[in-house]
């Protein structure tokens, strides 16, 4: 034949007449009565011909109207059918199922799961089955403890990244850091938990002992292993765990410097080698009278620049006088870059060297354990001496930086960038400063001008402007008349740049304008006349 049969098999088209007549009458018990071996035929010809929806039709059969001596076996057939029906191939997420259909699939998983107590070996459902679980304390136990088991049973390092992560947040929650009270029925949850960090070891050790792993595989375990290890070490003997981060395999920082990067991502900024998990991890228990020698056993630059801008602080408070304001400038710039690239996914991934070359480790969505960056910047701070030159801007820069990482504006600002020490000079040393401070400083006179004179800036030196900038909401600011001087001198020196404006720098522009001229003509004569001749100017950007 030249072409393929479309014929059904005969358990196909028995099969479809049983199941349309269980569907005709449901409260019939239906003759004959189904076989599984039948359905099983029939769903691989649907398979065949992708009809997910007769597939979900074989799922939905009432497991009285199969054969008596298959119904024991026939219960988990028939809930993986459904889920197959419901959620079959080509469709990327459960949420792009309509609600009642995601309910019912999600059904489908949780009673699976209470049928099969080792579900990890129906390892596609098990996944499903995962994904549906939130992060509250009792999904997170239920997680943990099936995880538990499959990675002792089989070798899956997707699963060892999830374990972990759940281990993790189980920990946070019996220290008390989830920010959250819990109830007395979490508490008795986490009570009944066995020890979340050995149960973490022996499933890293199945992994080592089951020889599955290939050579990503194992350098992934070994880096949990190291990561569970500064998890449970003492503050004394950090020296040890962080000598073990350098004998992991590393690339050289100056090759990683010298690949090209990705300007429109920021992934080239990110790279986080086992060096500098290493300096992270020793910045942040060093003694502080111990933080100098640090710079000798890290002397040269990081191909990260969250790790480069701490280091350079730390060349700062080292540096003679003359040299502390480029050391400072220069780790401005890199903390600011880190800030502007996608900060929150920070050491997701490790930068190591393999026997193909450089390769990134995913860790997993809850990053290595190490301080954050702010929290460094901070300790950096409270170490500086009483006498550095640049004391304020340092505190300043932790304030800014820490507040726009964290979306979070700073509160105590009793009028904006006026009463913020050094702001003026570290805005002089990246323009992605200054627009942070403008989104998060106090004062809306303070943003305003902050704002505009940035875009100023940028436009007379012809850079563009950050990737990741928000301005905030300037809508309905109300501004006193000594507020509003400083707001027009910096409109008037926009005015003479207007038309070198790029696209974006336009764009930003155009969000503000109308609050920023709306809140200036609300006050009293001689603003409104000054004002005037510059709503001329903006006048087409004002219309539009």
């Amino acid at each position: 034949m030249s072409k393929k049969s479309k014929k059904k098999p005969q358990a196909t088209i028995a099969v479809a007449a049983a199941v349309n007549a269980v569907a005709v009458e449901p409260d019939a018990p239906p003759e004959p009565q189904l076989r599984l071996a039948d359905m099983q035929a029939s769903a691989r010809a649907h398979i065949d011909n992708k009809a997910w929806a007769e597939i979900l039709g074989l799922g939905r059969v009432p497991l009285t109207a199969i054969h008596k001596d298959d119904r024991k076996s026939a219960e988990v057939w028939l809930l993986r059918a459904k889920i197959l029906g419901l959620y079959p191939p080509g469709i990327r997420s459960p949420y792009e199922l309509a609600r009642e259909v995601r309910e019912e699939y999600e059904g489908a998983l949780k009673e699976l799961a209470g049928r099969v107590e080792a579900l990890h070996t129906l390892q596609l459902e098990f996944d499903l089955y995962l994904d549906t679980l939130g992060w509250s304390i009792d999904d997170c136990a239920q997680a943990f403890r099936r995880l538990s088991r499959a990675c002792m049973e089989l070798t899956n390092v997707d699963w060892l990244r999830k374990l972990r992560g759940r281990a993790l947040m189980l920990l946070r929650a019996q220290e008390g850091r989830r920010g959250e009270e819990m109830s007395a029925a979490d508490q008795e949850t986490l009570a009944a938990l066995p020890d979340l960090t050995l149960a973490l070891s022996e499933a890293y050790a199945a992994a080592e002992q089951g020889e599955a792993l290939d050579e990503e595989g194992r350098a992934l375990v070994n880096v949990l292993r190291l990561d569970l290890d500064l998890l449970m070490a003492d503050p004394c003997d950090y020296g040890r765990v962080g000598d073990a981060l350098l004998r992991l395999p590393c690339p050289s920082e100056s090759s990683l410097i010298a690949l090209p990067k990705d300007e429109s991502s920021g992934r080239a900024q990110l790279r986080l080698t086992p060096r500098a998990w290493a300096f992270m991890w020793m910045l942040e228990h060093t003694p502080g009278e111990g933080l100098a020698d640090l710079l000798q056993r890290f002397p040269e630059p990081f191909a990260c620049d969250a790790c480069e801008g701490l280091r350079r602080v730390l060349c700062a408070l080292s540096a003679a006088p003359a040299d502390v304001d480029e050391h400072l400038s220069l780790a401005v710039r890199a903390l600011m870059r880190f800030a502007d690239a996608d900060a929150h996914w920070f050491g997701e991934q490790l930068t190591m060297t393999l026997s193909e070359g450089v390769q990134e480790i995913y860790v997993g969505m809850s990053g290595l354990h190490m301080a954050s960056v702010g929290d460094l910047l901070l300790r950096l701070y409270e170490h500086s001496p009483e006498d550095f030159a640049r004391r304020a801007e340092l505190e300043s820069l932790y304030r800014i930086f820490t507040a726009s990482t964290q979306y979070s504006p700073l509160e105590d600002e009793a009028h904006g960038d006026e009463d913020m020490p050094g702001l003026a000079w570290l805005c002089e040393q990246s323009l992605s400063f200054q627009l942070a401070a403008a989104y998060v400083i106090q004062g809306a006179a303070g943003r305003m001008r902050l704002l505009l004179d940035a875009m100023r800036r940028a436009t007379s030196a012809g850079v563009p402007m950050p990737q990741n900038y928000y301005s905030g909401d300037l809508s309905g600011e109300d501004l006193d008349e000594p507020e509003a001087w400083p707001v027009l001198d910096a409109l008037e020196q926009l005015s003479a740049v207007r038309e070198q404006m790029t696209e974006k720098t336009r764009r930003m522009w155009l969000e503000v304008v109308g609050d920023i001229f709306d809140a200036l003509s609300k006050l009293g004569d001689k603003v409104r006349a000054q004002l005037l001749p510059l709503a001329r100017d903006f006048s087409d950007d004002l219309l539009e």
